[in-house]
């Protein structure tokens, strides 16, 4: 009988093969363990303007006498 082939690159391929997906989770959960959720939080509201805002062009605003 003859001897069995040993394979010279079936270990380290496979061995790379399940290292990408389990390098990838790794890298998640670090990013989860060691990152920071802040919520943003709405700040108190601003000054309503009690104005109309201007209306037409600014040729046409400038035409106008002002008071």
């Amino acid at each position: 009988m003859a001897p069995e082939p040993k394979p010279s690159r079936g270990m380290p391929r496979s061995l790379l093969y399940a290292l990408i997906p389990g390098g990838f989770i790794l890298m998640v959960v670090l990013m989860l363990v060691f990152g920071r959720a802040e919520q943003e939080e709405a700040g108190p509201p601003g000054q309503v303007e009690t104005t109309a805002p201007a209306t037409g062009t600014a040729a046409e605003r400038a035409a106008q006498p002002s008071q």
